[in-house]
């Protein structure tokens, strides 16, 4: 831990899964950026774009960037994507299941992901991106419309 990380609580607590399902129709990629010195920023929807696919499956397109403790080490493997979409809008939550540290030292990780939409699928206008610890006590959301390709 570095000298200057300041270590508000720790919290421990049982895991807990968001809402929605994993999706065998979401592929991601993840990777670490710089660090802020923030309380918990939420995520930041960079980019959200939809185009049909040669096959003619609609496919959204999105790049966020969410922030994590810094202390937390994270790789591609430690985080996945669920998505509800029972909710209103459609919800995705971007999952990690380390230990809870509140801090005001993040990283900032971007987070990269496609979601195929089927037929029997209706496509968004809107979304609502959450970043989910599955310890949830400090989870952050944030909305963001659909931009057609």
């Amino acid at each position: 831990m570095k000298a200057s990380e300041k270590i508000i609580e720790k919290l421990e607590c049982k895991p807990v899964p968001p809402p929605g399902n994993l999706s065998s129709q979401i592929t991601k990629s993840f990777k670490a950026l710089v660090s802020v010195d923030e309380y918990l920023p939420a995520p930041e929807i960079i980019n959200c774009s939809s185009n049909i696919s040669s096959s003619g499956e609609m496919i959204m397109k999105v790049q966020v960037i969410v922030f994590i403790p810094e202390i937390t080490c994270l790789t591609d493997k430690d985080v996945t994507i669920y998505w509800d979409k029972k909710s209103s809008p459609d919800s995705f939550y971007i999952t990690y299941n380390k230990s809870e540290v509140v801090t005001y030292n993040y990283r900032a990780y971007e987070v990269n992901f496609d979601v195929l939409y089927c037929s029997s699928d209706t496509f968004p206008s809107l979304i609502e991106i959450y970043l989910w610890d599955e310890d949830p006590v400090t989870s952050r959301g944030t909305v963001t419309t659909v931009q057609p390709s």
